[in-house]
């Protein structure tokens, strides 16, 4: 009777998160697919030579902020592009895997929740890999849902241009974090749905808020294991520099000030 309850339980919240997913994208007809959402999960070794390889040195350093004779009060804001990569499983290649470089870029976003609602914070980071042919987007948000057992929501979206190396992500496991001389990442707690071709989401557990709130603010770097159409596996890659970390602790902050809970 208790592995029932359990096995009933994990399939009422991948239910709640496929519901709240579909909720999320009712005024984004162009994310929703023709066909129906994967649902294999990412069969990805942590031991394996994709896992192993770190960012730290496959990527430029952060692009300066632009000087000039410019005022503060005149001169135009220009995003900081931090380090990123994508890691594809390559047999030919020495240690099997091909590194595409590439830059992140993070931001703050705010996003309407619904009629007389306060506006709600979000953060993205959008990744750029052109090498690979492939754009990245993930945002994280504050979840406001009763119905869903969930702290927070990241919203992953791959963007493969048609000659892309990488092609269509048929799945991923739930993000990574890490620090910046580590050779692997430790999870986050929570479970990740299909929901549309190249569009997945993940509910952070609610039992586990604390921790992953800590892993988010202080680790450095996201990992997102991936499982290709192609039947290989890849890996992107990305810090969170100084102006992601800022945006992180500052809009965590926000979500923990009693007046950024939306009105019922």
């Amino acid at each position: 009777m208790r592995r029932f309850a359990i096995i009933a339980g994990a399939l009422a919240a991948v239910v709640a998160l496929v519901a709240f997913a579909a909720w999320k994208l009712r005024d984004r007809p162009e994310d929703l697919a023709k066909r129906a959402p994967a649902t294999e999960t990412t069969e990805q070794k942590s031991g394996g030579k994709i896992a192993e390889r770190v960012g730290e040195n496959t990527a430029p350093t952060p692009a300066p902020a632009p000087s000039g004779s410019q005022t503060p009060q005149t001169a135009p804001t220009v995003p900081i592009a931090y380090r990123a990569a994508v890691l594809l499983q390559a047999p030919s290649e020495p240690g099997g895997v091909k590194t595409y470089v590439g830059t992140v870029v993070w931001r703050r976003d705010s996003v309407n929740r619904g009629p007389n609602q306060q506006l709600a914070s979000v953060i993205r980071a959008d990744v750029d890999v052109p090498d690979a042919g492939l754009k990245v987007s993930m945002t994280i948000e504050k979840n406001y849902e009763a119905a869903l057992s969930a702290s927070h929501t990241l919203t992953i979206r791959f963007d493969p241009a048609p000659n892309s190396v990488i092609g269509d992500v048929k799945a991923i496991n739930v993000p990574e974090m890490r620090r910046d001389d580590a050779p692997r990442g430790a999870p986050l707690q929570g479970m990740q749905v299909d929901i549309a071709p190249n569009v997945f989401l993940v509910g952070l557990y609610s039992t586990s808020e604390a921790k992953n709130v800590d892993m988010i603010r202080n680790l450095t770097w996201f990992d997102i294991p991936m499982s290709l159409a192609s039947g290989k596996i890849a890996k992107v890659t990305f810090e969170k520099g100084a102006i992601g970390t800022q945006i992180i602790n500052d809009v965590f902050n926000d979500w923990q000030s009693p007046a950024a809970a939306p009105q019922q």
